[in-house]
């Protein structure tokens, strides 16, 4: 029956991947599976082993016979029983095209990140190549090919580091998950590994922290000789009461300056808290430059987004980590409540960017163009919204009342997009019929018209 669990649990496909801890265990499964193969009228043949002593006790014809094989997209070289990772080497005469380059950057098969520090080097020159907005056959600049050739020769050196396949684990000791995290401006990246540990969180200091090298980018050679990212720091071997403590009252200002340059999130958390909580005035602040058409919301830039639901959901996300700073028990998937949530306060902050004279003018009862114009009013969440001449239809609420919304503004191509799409890609007509439903947009056909030039990269005539 232990055999038969280990077959069920280790077989991917047609190949079975597994191992046990001695030359006895080895043979019992070999004889075992063999039978149960056989009852099904199946051949488990092609069998390696890093120990000779056990593939001694196996009939020829059931052995392997290549010193290296492939194992769940990582080659395994048996003999000193260790993986590598793939990747195809630099055939490509340069120059060459945003297109060689993802072929590239996709060549290297990495499931466990043994060789994010170098494949992250990889995917920022993409997204440079993205944010320039070449063309997918477009050849690159001279300067563009002298950094990537640089690149993707480093690439060149990933199957040359042999990774060791096995870790002993004491059947009697527990072990846990001990992770480190780390942000640059570039990536933010996570390190992995077993440890036995009664203690789970710890400060730990920039230079010391595996991670960091996984969110900056590095170069094979330099990955090579970097202990810290293979076995994590050095103080982990030792005596939990012998791990660094971090006294934050007692910081060099070194150790102080490197702190402040990374807790640039305490400002987003604060406009989160101005958001999420109300400013100290009683109404939400909004955050971003007024004069901005773009929009920014707890320091997200909207124009960075391609879908209207990809942003509230992050927004959720972010005004949910507050919460949890702030000691609210909350978990599970994001709930309707957060993300009508999300969407309130992106709507808020548009418009107080957009309408902030129209607000303090429908506040301060005085006269202005726009306001006579659509009839607009404040609702008890401090939106405007416009009642015109809708009042007495037989419409919808959301229809009689729509929410103002400002032209020649991302967070309002982004929703034109969604309820384009959400429409199963109506035209101009349906696709603001459906928009006035909920919102109102000045000029509001012009503006359709102008998203869906950008979706479609239409040409007006």
């Amino acid at each position: 029956m232990q055999q038969q669990q280990i077959l069920e649990k280790n077989i991917y496909v047609d190949n079975v991947i597994t191992g046990v801890d001695s030359t006895e265990n080895a043979v019992t499964l070999y004889k075992e599976a063999k039978q149960i193969f056989s009852d099904a009228s199946m051949n488990l043949r092609e069998w390696a082993s890093n120990s000779q002593k056990f593939l001694k006790c196996i009939p020829k014809e059931d052995q392997a016979n290549r010193e290296k094989l492939k194992v769940l997209g990582l080659t395994w070289t048996i003999k000193d029983d260790t993986l590598t990772v793939n990747s195809a080497r630099n055939d490509n005469m340069f120059p060459i095209t945003k297109r060689e380059v993802l072929q590239r950057v996709a060549s290297v098969f990495d499931p466990l990140g043994f060789f994010t520090p170098v494949t992250l080097r990889t995917k920022l020159f993409l997204q440079m190549l993205w944010n320039k907005k070449m063309e997918w056959d477009e050849q690159l600049t001279e300067e563009d090919i002298q950094q990537w050739k640089e690149i993707s020769f480093d690439l060149d050196e990933i199957q040359e580091y042999h990774i060791p396949r096995a870790i002993g684990l004491p059947g009697t000791v527990t072990f846990r998950l001990l992770c480190f995290c780390d942000a640059s401006t570039k990536a933010y990246a996570s390190a992995v590994y077993l440890h036995q540990l009664r203690e789970t969180t710890y400060y730990v200091y920039t230079k010391e922290n595996p991670a960091d090298i996984a969110s900056r980018g590095t170069t094979v050679s330099l990955l090579k000789e970097n202990s810290q990212w293979w076995h994590g720091p050095s103080w982990l071997t030792k005596h939990r009461t012998e791990w660094p403590r971090w006294d934050p009252h007692n910081i060099s200002v070194d150790n102080q300056n490197s702190i402040e340059s990374e807790y640039k999130v305490s400002k987003v958390l604060h406009e989160a808290k101005l958001l999420a909580g109300e400013g100290p005035d009683g109404e939400t602040n909004s955050v971003g430059n007024s004069k901005s058409s773009v929009g920014y919301l707890l320091d997200i830039d909207c124009s960075r987004f391609s879908s209207f639901i990809r942003l509230i959901r992050v927004s959720a996300w972010v005004l949910r980590f507050v919460k949890r700073l702030n000691k609210e028990t909350i978990s599970g998937p994001l709930t309707a409540a957060e993300l009508e949530h999300a969407k309130l306060l992106w709507i808020k902050s548009v418009q107080k960017q957009c309408f902030g004279e129209v607000m303090i003018a429908i506040k301060e009862n005085k006269r202005h163009n726009l306001v006579s114009q659509l009839g607009l009013i404040l609702d008890q969440e401090n939106v405007i919204r416009c009642v015109g001449r809708l009042g007495a239809a037989q419409l919808s609420e959301g229809a009689k009342t729509p929410i103002l919304l400002p032209k020649k503004n991302k967070v309002t191509e982004l929703l034109i997009e969604s309820m384009h799409r959400k429409n199963f890609h109506v035209g101009v007509s349906q696709t603001l019929s459906a928009m006035r439903q909920t919102y109102w947009i000045p000029q509001g056909r012009s503006e359709v018209k102008k998203s869906f030039e950008k979706m479609y990269n239409l040409q007006t005539v």
